[in-house]
């Protein structure tokens, strides 16, 4: 990822295909939520104008708990399968990650097997 992950602020993610999946920034309020939506995605553009947030609550002296919500990420389009496998990926991974100290944001080893066969 690249860019500015402040209000206002535009990031670059990149995947497999070249062209990035591009989101605005539209609040970042730390370390409370995060809204985004996204601007440009070639490889899914279905999915453009669609909008990720993300909130973090207290939940105790030593936990959080983290809601995400896709609006518009609906059964309609045709990006729903795709983004639905990424953001199960990418959450479990961030899950790993505040657990454990190391996820899994390339994927599992089975999943990068699985990509290069798909090749």
């Amino acid at each position: 990822v690249t860019g500015t992950g402040s209000t206002g602020g535009e990031l670059r993610f990149s995947f497999d295909p070249p062209e990035p999946l591009v989101i605005q920034v539209d609040e970042a309020t730390w370390p409370l939520s995060v809204r985004w939506t996204v601007t440009s995605c070639d490889f899914l553009p279905d999915g453009v104008g669609t909008r990720p947030i993300f909130t973090i609550t207290p939940a105790g002296a030593d936990a959080s708990e983290l809601r995400f919500h896709h609006h518009g990420l609906t059964q309609e389009l045709e990006c729903i399968e795709q983004c639905t496998r990424g953001w199960d990926h990418f959450l479990e991974s961030l899950r790993q990650y505040a657990q454990a100290g190391r996820g899994m944001p390339r994927g599992s080893s089975a999943e990068r097997a699985r990509r290069t066969r798909a090749a």
